[in-house]
């Protein structure tokens, strides 16, 4: 497999590739690392956001924080829940 030629600017950092002449490409190092931190971010957020979900109960992720119905009683099911239900 044959790389195609690049044609460099002299005094720059702009090249062309043989196969899409008229076409400039450019480098530069500052939106590489740009583009690093911002993927490097959206990583983060994402393990962060993955391991709190994968972390807590079923119930919590719901934002019942305990109130899980076990029984068919409602009076009893609730008396561990801060808000009772008026019955």
């Amino acid at each position: 497999m044959q790389q195609s030629l690049r044609y460099l600017e002299e005094d720059g950092n702009r090249f062309i590739v043989e196969d899409q002449l008229g076409k400039a490409f450019s480098y530069k190092s500052s939106r590489l690392v740009l583009n690093l931190f911002v993927n490097g971010l959206h990583f983060v957020l994402w393990f962060v956001v993955l391991w709190l979900l994968l972390a807590l109960p079923v119930a919590a992720r719901a934002g019942l924080r305990g109130c899980v119905l076990a029984r068919a009683d409602a009076r009893v099911a609730f008396r561990s829940c801060s808000i009772a239900p008026a019955i």
